[in-house]
């Protein structure tokens, strides 16, 4: 799976040698991080109580210091996408509260992911975005449960057997994002009718996950300051 395209979206952003360029942002020296460097506040693009741009060009850190809003992360993902049809589809999530402030599917799985990523590495963002996948589904995890170890998980070898609905979905999508193939397509995934918008939206947080760690889920609820 590579809806996102996420070339460049770690890097941080230079210093300028004179003035800040028109629409730049925030400029801040990895030096100079703490919470208080990162509040919207000081931004020059935070007008009104409004960011101006598109995308937060230090959402990565902003999610770190629990400070991104569930908002910001969803634009982030949106922006970095560039496939028209799951833009449109990650806008339709974030219309919708019930679904733009889904972060599990049910309380089980948000259970058997809390409890899963116990005893996995915290910092293998693809292992704990496959693990959110595959929890979803209690059978699927069943199956899978007592194969991860710290850090894997044997997707490339173990086969799924038994499954609820789309939990044969959640699967293929745990296998792309860690092992990087393509089982399910763009056209898959912007298809309404194969994908209806709930499964959409936890493929977004496991996209979430996959791209900034484990605190795009545990704190997207942050309110903007």
């Amino acid at each position: 799976m590579d809806i996102n395209n996420f070339e460049g979206l770690d890097s941080f952003m230079r210093q300028p040698t004179n003035s800040r360029k028109k629409g730049g942002g925030l400029f801040i020296k990895k030096s100079d991080l703490n919470k208080e460097s990162l509040l919207c506040s000081n931004c020059p693009e935070y007008t009104n109580e409004r960011c101006m741009l598109k995308k937060c060009p230090i959402i990565k850190y902003r999610i770190e210091y629990n400070l991104a809003s569930r908002e910001e992360i969803l634009k982030a993902i949106q922006y970095d996408t560039r496939n028209k049809e799951i833009k449109h589809r990650i806008k339709e999530v974030m219309e919708v509260d019930e679904l733009k402030n889904k972060l599990f599917a049910t309380l089980g799985h948000q259970s058997r992911f809390e409890k899963a990523i116990k005893t996995i590495n915290k910092k293998n963002k693809s292992l704990v975005a496959a693990v959110y996948l595959l929890t979803i589904d209690n059978k699927v995890w069943s199956e899978f449960r007592s194969t991860v170890s710290n850090n894997n998980i044997p997707l490339e070898t173990k086969k799924l057997h038994s499954s609820g609905e789309f939990g044969y979905v959640y699967y293929c999508a745990a296998k792309d994002l860690f092992l990087g193939t393509q089982s399910i397509t763009i056209g898959e995934l912007a298809d309404k009718k194969l994908l209806p918008a709930r499964v959409f939206a936890l493929i977004i947080n496991a996209l979430s996950i996959n791209q900034y760690g484990l605190k795009a889920i545990l704190n997207s609820d942050a309110e903007r300051n």
